[in-house]
């Protein structure tokens, strides 16, 4: 780029701002992009693959692809960590179920533990303080069920055919 210059186009036909080589059909370097809209309808962007094909967003840190949001093959969304190489949320479209640790949510939320881990928390509610947090009900991925208050009566709690029942206040 020369001094004045602002914008390139190639011989490829993609366009440069702010880059004299651009890699991409619309290459910007060096700023932020803004999508503006001063009237009623809003600002929209669109993202269009053609059918059966992945459409996303990648995030990168130094040209490093860390993140995507994508459209899948299966028509999923789903937010995927580029660098564990795995997906960390699914939405189904036909079902609106919502998976984390999985590509296929079978249930309106469901949570699995990644390939390998044991002994992991895969549901937990907690209660934090400027020094401390306790967590007050968690879910293991064993099926292991904890809390560290009952309160109220008739808690009954099942796993293998064992019943527990808690009719204390």
């Amino acid at each position: 780029l020369g001094t004045n210059d602002r914008f390139v186009i190639d011989g490829n036909g993609y366009v440069g701002i702010g880059t004299a080589s651009p890699v991409r059909s619309l290459d910007v370097t060096g700023g932020d992009i803004g999508i503006f809209n001063s009237g009623a309808s809003g600002a929209h962007m669109y993202i269009n693959s053609a059918a059966g094909n992945v459409a996303s967003v990648l995030f990168q840190d130094n040209s490093t692809n860390e993140w995507e949001f994508n459209k899948d093959t299966s028509n999923y969304f789903v937010i995927q960590d580029l660098v564990a190489n795995a997906a960390r949320l699914t939405i189904k479209t036909s079902s609106g179920n919502i998976g984390i640790g999985t590509t296929s949510p079978f249930a309106k939320l469901a949570i699995h533990a990644m390939n390998g881990e044991t002994n992991t928390r895969l549901f937990e509610i907690a209660s934090s303080t400027a020094s401390a947090t306790t967590t007050l009900f968690s879910i293991d991925n064993m099926g292991a069920a904890s809390t560290t208050k009952l309160y109220g009566a008739g808690l009954t709690v099942c796993q293998s055919g064992n019943v527990l029942t808690y009719g204390g206040t």
